[in-house]
Formats: structure tokens, C-alpha cells, sequence
């Protein structure tokens, strides 16, 4: 079954289309739609012959809830006409108002234009609607015409497709590097997130530039993950993935979704853009203080944090043994896990299965061939890691006792005997203690 995101104006829709064929009076929207028109689209259709003439498409690129300038709509139109009426449509169909206000165009220090909307909530309160158009402005046509090659590439699918992915994927995760310019960003950015504590962040998921990316930094702070997305306020330096697919990575391991806002100041420097941590909720664009949300509640580990400890013991493990990272995921939805320089100086790959007790130890996925047969362009050497988890409180007492719960920053024990050609038996083999302080 298929589970399509509700739209909201936190959460818009990425396209809208209009009825009556013309310059967007009666938009239409529905998820069947934009994921038809995504395929379509990166399908190519005789649309594509009259992509840039008057069409009565707007697609939604960011932004949201669009309540001040940091959060505000980007809408990617053919005429001026059709994007002014996409907006009184997102305006109609999530906004509940008692009263329409003045509508007026801004522009700011930094050279961005924005239009705005003013308006009256059911409960009376003036609030604000803010659209940027800094690229489209008076150039509205050009943009349209341009947005298949900025924007839709071939993961668009897959970027409407967050909630059906499996390990029919392997392989399949687009290596979208990190342009030069927005690793800057990205590294100024990890550098402000460690400078929020006091002795610096000491569990980071992820800390790396590698791809596969779906999160560009993520940390365990006490017993709460954060995954973030670093974003250029002036939207001119891009980073890789989407916001759709940070919130899914996030849901997946029980973590909150954050955006960084990151902007040049005068001296061409990159820095947070607002004070403190600095970071916003990626669903509600509220301001998110992690430190307020650590409590002392034990939190149980997630099924994507088991994976993700796993990987990192098989990394640490071919690190010692001299080999060299290429990259690594802990999406336990994504195959294969590792990729390395093996012995056989050309890159290898590594599945990572993670099991806990009483089990003691992961079977080899049943997809295994066509894990094998995704990745032989790049190498047909291929290696499987079993990693079993047991907490420290497990009092190993008999033989059919209740597993102790793995609580998210407690101590554990590990058992992993290296690279496996062949499935071993064996029995626990407590060959490494950790304590997650």
C-alpha cells in the first residue's frame, strides 16, 4: 500500500496543475498527480514540446510554511499569471482566513525579492505570506524553460517514492557528491553544530561528505538523534537530496528532522544564520533548541540505529585491518553498506546485517545475487558482515531469558568476527564492550 504525504503549507504539494487548461484559475491536486507527473516528465512525453509556452503548471521547489523570509515559497511558473494565481491557490487550499490583506513585493540587503501576502486567521490575527522570486522575477518564462535541467533529474521518481523503497534497491542510491561551494557551507556548518556543546558533539551518525546522502549531518545528543539539512538562505548554493527524504530518514530512526540555515556574512564567510543552534524544525520551520529536548527517558534503539552501530563496527574493523573507506550508509533500507579498497586494490563491498539477542547472529539477506549482480560494474568482490547486540545489563542466566531492551546511549556488547565468505556457526562471542557515553 502506498502512503502519500498530507499536504499542508508546512508540507506543499510539489506540483499543482489547473483545469481549465489555461493560466492556473482552478488548480488541481492530488499525490496520484505529482507522482504522475514526475514519471512523466523524467519518461519524456509531448509534453516536453510545449514545456516553456503558456502551461498552467507551477511546481513548488521549497520552502514552506512561508511565514517569514527564511521559509518562503520558491514557485516555478511560465508566466507571472500562473505563478501569482499558484499562490492564491496554496494560499486558499491551507491557509484558514478570515480576511485577505494587502499583497506587496520586498526585496532585501541581500539582493532577494519576495512577495507577500498579508492576511487575517480565523482568530483575527494579521499574520504573513511570503513568496521569494529572486530568480523568476520579471524572467518567469526563462525559469520554466530552464527547470527540467536545474532541477528534475533522474531521482526525481525516487524522491516521490521515499515510502516503497527496499532492498530491491541496492545499488540503486544516487553517489550525488557535494559541489565544492556547498561543502564549505557543509563544513562551517558541522563546525557551529559542535560549538552548541561545551565539549563538543561526541556521538556524530554522520559527519562525512560521502554519498549516499540523505541527511547531511546527524548526532545523538543524550537520548535524542538529530538529522539535519544545511541550506544556503539565499538558495543559490544547492545541497544534495531533499527535504522529504530527511524527513524519512528521520522517522525511520525516531530522530527529529532539522534545517540549518547557513549565509555568507560580510566577510564571505559562512555562518548560521540565526543565533544559537541555529536550527528549525523541518516539518513545522519552527526554531528546535536539541539540548531542551534530551530527557531522562529510556528510549529504545530503533531498527535503523541497530544497522547504522553494526556498520560503524565493520568500518572501524576494515580501518584497523589498513584498508581505505570509499563511503558508507547506516540505511539499513540500502544495499550494500560498505565500499572499500580490499586486497585486491580495487573497491569491494560489504552487506552489514545487524541482529540482537537471543539471536547470535544475522543471516545473510536472501537477495544476495542480485545485491551481487547491481553492483558488478564497479566489482564482483563482495563480502557479508554478521554484527549481534546484546546489552551489558543481559545477565546471561539461562537459556530462554527475556532479551534486556538496547536503550538508545547505554552500553552493549558486540560480537563480530570479520568478513564472511561463507556463513559460520558460531555461538556469542563477546569480543567487544562498548559503553555509549
Amino acid at each position: 500500500m502506498l502512503h502519500y504525504p498530507v499536504h499542508s503549507i508546512s508540507n506543499p504539494p510539489w506540483s499543482m496543475v489547473s483545469l481549465d487548461m489555461r493560466v492556473g484559475l482552478i488548480p488541481w491536486v492530488t499525490p496520484a498527480f505529482e507522482r504522475g507527473l514526475a514519471i512523466l516528465l523524467r519518461n519524456g512525453s509531448a509534453l516536453e514540446k510545449h514545456f516553456g509556452n503558456v502551461l498552467p503548471l507551477a511546481f513548488f521547489l521549497r520552502g514552506g510554511p512561508g511565514d517569514s523570509r527564511e521559509t518562503a515559497f520558491r514557485i516555478c511558473a511560465p508566466t507571472n499569471a500562473v505563478k501569482a494565481s499558484a499562490e492564491r491557490w496554496l494560499m486558499r487550499a491551507y491557509l484558514t482566513r478570515r480576511e485577505e490583506g494587502p499583497h506587496e513585493r520586498l526585496s532585501d540587503e541581500a539582493g532577494r525579492t519576495f512577495s507577500r501576502h498579508d492576511y487575517s486567521d480565523r482568530e483575527g490575527t494579521r499574520k504573513k505570506l511570503f513568496f521569494e522570486t529572486t530568480d523568476s522575477i520579471g524572467r518567469e518564462e526563462e525559469d520554466f524553460e530552464e527547470f527540467p535541467a536545474r532541477h528534475f533529474r533522474d531521482d526525481t521518481v525516487k524522491e516521490h517514492q521515499v515510502q516503497e523503497r527496499t532492498r530491491s534497491n541496492t545499488c540503486e542510491v544516487q553517489a550525488q557528491q557535494m559541489s565544492e561551494e556547498f561543502f564549505q557551507c557543509w563544513k562551517a556548518a558541522g563546525i557551529h553544530l559542535n560549538k552548541q556543546v561545551n565539549i563538543g558533539i561526541q556521538s556524530w551518525l554522520r559527519a562525512h561528505p560521502y554519498p549516499p546522502v540523505l541527511e547531511h549531518l546527524s548526532f545523538r545528543l543524550g537520548n535524542q538523534l538529530f538529522f539535519i539539512r544545511v541550506e544556503d538562505v539565499g538558495g543559490k548554493v544547492l545541497g544534495p537530496r531533499t527535504v522529504s527524504e530527511l524527513v524519512a530518514a528521520a522517522k525511520s530512526a525516531n530522530g527529529h528532522p532539522c534545517i540549518l540555515p547557513m549565509r555568507r556574512n560580510l566577510a564571505e564567510q559562512w555562518a548560521a544564520f540565526r543565533e544559537g543552534w541555529g536550527l528549525l524544525d523541518a516539518i513545522t520551520r519552527n526554531q528546535i533548541n536539541p539540548a531542551a529536548l534530551v530527557t531522562d527517558e529510556r528510549v529504545e534503539m530503533t531498527r535503523w540505529e541497530l544497522h547504522d552501530m553494526g556498520v560503524q563496527v565493520v568500518r572501524d574493523y576494515l580501518k584497523k585491518e589498513g584498508f581505505e573507506i570509499m563511503s558508507w550508509n547506516g540505511n539499513p533500507d540500502v544495499d550494500p553498506s560498505i565500499w572499500f579498497i580490499g586486497e585486491s586494490k580495487s573497491p569491494e563491498w560489504v552487506v552489514v546485517r545487524s541482529t540482537r539477542f537471543p539471536a547470535n547472529r544475522a543471516e545473510r539477506p536472501q537477495n544476495w545475487e542480485t545485491i551481487a549482480k547491481n553492483c558488478i560494474k564497479l566489482s564482483t568482490s563482495g563480502h557479508f558482515a554478521s554484527v549481534a547486540l546484546v546489552s551489558i545489563a543481559q545477565p546471561f542466566v539461562s537459556s530462554d531469558e527475556e532479551p534486556v531492551p538496547l536503550w538508545r546511549g547505554h552500553g552493549m556488547h558486540i560480537s563480530f568476527i570479520g568478513l564472511e565468505s561463507k556463513p559460520p556457526a558460531h555461538v556469542w562471542n563477546l569480543v567487544a564492550s562498548v559503553a555509549i557515553q
